[in-house]
């Protein structure tokens, strides 16, 4: 059965579908099978993959069950036997059912937040959805990933601010504000295609690898 986890937060431009399929593709390139499930009405990461030529397609599987809302949890386990890994996009709206029922079927919840302080602020709502999922399902851990990260003393203050909360539990690796991320969705790919040896292609490889480690991979 295929490991789940999911990206989650009400807040949009948190980089959350750009960290999705970021994962997604180092992933697949290491040999695995993967899936996105693309639960944003939105499809963006349905829109990202039908962007890659047919010579080279996006390596992971890519579809979108927005329509079925809460039945999230059975579709779920449908597909779970023919992948390896199973991420899913929530859509930036917390109040939908939505994200609830992705976090009942998640081993890992990974929120993507800027590190500013009003998407810090705009993230709370988010992060303490997944510490009342916590409480339904045992085997959920919660991760913050600072993502988008800009250059600059105020961002690396808030980023000190995220690390000095008890309750966030946050990834050492961070993604960085890098042009090469929307250049590689522009042809449909991932960072790990166009520029994995890239210090943007050495951030993603890294973040992975945390995330294996707290999927116990």
């Amino acid at each position: 059965m295929a490991k789940v986890f999911c990206l989650v937060n009400q807040k949009g431009g948190c980089a959350k579908t750009q960290s999705t399929m970021q994962i997604a593709g180092e992933l697949a390139v290491r040999g695995n099978k993967v899936a996105v499930i693309d639960m944003d009405p939105q499809g963006t990461a349905v829109t990202w993959n039908s962007q890659s030529p047919d010579e080279t397609p996006f390596p992971a599987t890519v579809f979108s069950l927005s329509a079925v809302g809460s039945k999230i949890f059975s579709e779920i386990r449908k597909h779970s036997p023919n992948f390896d890994y199973i991420l899913i996009d929530c859509p930036p709206a917390i109040d939908s059912e939505v994200p609830w029922h992705v976090l009942l079927a998640s081993q890992l919840a990974i929120v993507p937040v800027l590190p500013d302080m009003g998407n810090i602020w705009a993230s709370k709502k988010a992060i303490d959805l997944t510490e009342l999922a916590k409480r339904h399902n045992h085997s959920l851990k919660v991760k913050v990933l600072a993502a988008r990260v800009p250059r600059g003393k105020a961002y690396q203050v808030c980023l000190e601010e995220l690390r000095d909360n008890a309750a966030i539990s946050m990834f050492e690796t961070q993604l960085a504000d890098r042009v090469a991320y929307p250049e590689s969705q522009i042809f449909g790919s991932c960072i790990s295609i166009t520029s994995p040896k890239s210090a943007a292609g050495k951030e993603v490889s890294k973040l992975v690898d945390e995330i294996l480690i707290e999927l116990g991979h």
